[in-house]
């Protein structure tokens, strides 16, 4: 488990020279993002838990786990996933990777003015059942992307990035959660200078109270318990 934690990426550069080497050199990666969410599926959901020590490349995501990481030792830069994400897919629209996009329901329309600049491979929406996994999966290898971007919420994302990976080993699958709402403006940030102080998550909260309060109102004190919890233990036993 310590292992993991240092093993999470830190700096932005490193995260988007690690992608650009990968899509260049033709080897397969999956990266996805951590944060405070992410944190406590990652204590309560085996599966999650063994692709992220075992498979995937992982990103520090939001304040809880920036302060996390550094009451640990480690020297972390502030990030946010979606503005990571942002220039990913400004990446992806310039260099004209092939591109297969999993996630969120959007039509032709949506596809055509937001992705234009993509060389796109095909589209397929993130509601489908277990019974359907195979055809898709069938369905995105046979297109033969070079970049796979998938939508879905933790840990139904990472675990079907997971399974593409063992289909598609040359591929670089990146896991963008809600992100493909915003880049499609079908959701609001908060503004820049409200993300910078950490407080995001409210705004979110309020966005969607339906879907996110157990999320935010339940999970940030588990967040907190778990977290300073490892952080007493790392500091009592640092020298054994």
């Amino acid at each position: 488990m310590k292992s993991f934690f240092n093993r999470i990426l830190v700096a932005e550069e490193a995260i988007l020279n690690l992608l650009a080497e990968a899509i260049l050199s033709q080897n397969g990666v999956l990266l996805t993002y951590f944060n405070q969410h992410c944190f406590n599926v990652y204590f309560k959901n085996d599966k999650y838990r063994e692709i992220l020590e075992k498979q995937s490349v992982t990103f520090l995501d939001g304040y809880g786990i920036y302060l996390f990481l550094k009451l640990l030792g480690r020297s972390p830069e502030r990030i946010n996933a979606s503005d990571i994400n942002e220039k990913l897919f400004k990446l992806i629209g310039e260099k004209y990777y092939r591109t297969f996009i999993v996630g969120s329901n959007l039509d032709e329309k949506i596809l055509s003015k937001y992705f234009a600049s993509f060389n796109l491979a095909g589209y397929q929406n993130g509601y489908f059942s277990e019974s359907e996994k195979e055809t898709i999966q069938k369905k995105i290898q046979s297109a033969d992307p070079r970049v796979i971007l998938i939508g879905m919420g933790v840990p139904q994302q990472e675990i079907f990035a997971s399974e593409l990976a063992e289909r598609l080993n040359n591929s670089v699958i990146i896991c963008v959660g809600n992100f493909l709402e915003f880049f499609t403006e079908r959701k609001k940030r908060i503004p820049k200078k409200f993300r910078n102080i950490g407080i995001e998550w409210i705004f979110r909260l309020i966005q969607e109270p339906a879907r996110l309060w157990r999320r935010y109102l339940i999970g940030i004190p588990i967040f907190i318990f778990r977290a300073g919890s490892l952080i007493i233990k790392s500091w009592l036993y640092k020298d054994e």
